[in-house]
């Protein structure tokens, strides 16, 4: 139901306008300018004010802050590993090679999907020659080597949300983003590596259900609900 009210608002302009607009922060400002109301719905679901410090229990944001200092300072020595790839044998730094790029381009979903940013369609991908593959090879290497990520723009949509009362606040719309497609390339393959790393070195927790193949959160739900029941069951025998 969702992907069909995406559809039908992405092909009709009238029902994705978005008028004025007023912060959520109380104040009876209404913005009619595309660069004010840009500016309202960046600050509402992109400027990260709802990771302020003070949202957080302190000794948990410490634990979080330090986690991600040790990350980002960390040297990552080469690791062997099983790769998901085609190859046997690799680590997480290896050279993407052109069967790596094939294989990510070949689990892209093609069926109801938009251009990004760049005016490119993912059904364009799967029709690159072996020019343009070694080309993003290429890319995708010295993005490795040079630590860097060029793929920091999205195209953005707002999809105004059923039965609001009033469409003057930015909470009425949920943001729809379109990352570019060459940079999912590369995100599925580093995905496929720390996946085939966490899986050799047992780092995943067995319960975790949530960003894992072929699990959902409706299992874990289930069994938590199963549980509760077994031990109510226990205690009223």
């Amino acid at each position: 139901m969702f992907w069909k009210r995406y559809r039908r608002y992405f092909l009709s302009e009238d029902e994705n306008f978005i008028g004025s607009l007023s912060h959520d922060n109380g104040t009876n400002i209404v913005a009619h300018s595309d660069n004010e109301k840009e500016k309202i719905l960046y600050d509402t679901f992109f400027s990260g004010k709802h990771l302020n410090k003070q949202v957080f229990d302190e000794v948990h944001y410490e634990q979080i802050t330090e986690e991600v200092e040790h990350i980002k300072q960390a040297d990552f020595v080469k690791t062997p590993l099983v790769s998901c790839q085609d190859h046997d044998e690799g680590n997480l730094n290896d050279s993407i090679q052109l069967s790596d790029i094939k294989q990510s381009i070949k689990g892209q979903n093609i069926v109801n999907k938009s251009k990004d940013g760049d005016d490119i369609h993912p059904k364009m991908l799967k029709c690159l020659g072996t020019g343009s593959l070694n080309f993003l090879a290429h890319l995708f290497n010295k993005c490795l080597e040079l630590g860097t990520w060029p793929w920091s723009k999205a195209l953005v949509t707002f999809i105004r949300k059923d039965n609001k009362s009033s469409y003057l606040l930015p909470s009425s719309y949920r943001p729809l983003t379109i990352s570019p497609y060459i940079g999912k390339i590369f995100e599925r393959i580093i995905e496929g590596r720390i996946r085939a790393f966490c899986k050799m070195s047992d780092t995943i927790d067995e319960a975790q259900e949530g960003f894992m193949p072929n699990r959902n959160i409706s299992r874990y739900l289930y069994k938590m609900i199963s549980s509760l029941e077994e031990v109510k069951r226990r205690k009223m025998e």
